[in-house]
């Protein structure tokens, strides 16, 4: 599994968690610090948008602060993942 894959069963996995100890708040921005087990530790900004043509959705965004280890770290994965394409599955 690569670590683009990895990412998305962590965050699907941790949304799950959240939801079944009801622990869900609607938060329009802040910090999150995720564990990836390849790269570590993942400390990003996020921002969520309100999608105006579909009532209920949102878009998030996530960004690490530039020259950061947490921006070094994203580029890391994005060059494992553009060196194993064939790894990559989008699930869902």
């Amino acid at each position: 599994m690569t670590a683009v894959a990895n990412i998305g069963e962590f965050l699907i996995t941790r949304r799950s968690r959240l939801w079944e100890a009801h622990d869900m708040r609607i938060h329009l921005a802040g910090k999150k610090l995720f564990h990836h087990p390849e790269v570590g530790d993942l400390d990003l900004s996020y921002e969520a948008m309100q999608i105006m043509t579909d009532p209920g959705l949102q878009f998030v965004g996530f960004t690490a602060e530039p020259g950061s280890s947490t921006d070094h770290a994203l580029r890391v994965l994005g060059s494992l993942a553009a060196h194993h394409p064939e790894e990559i599955r989008l699930e869902g």
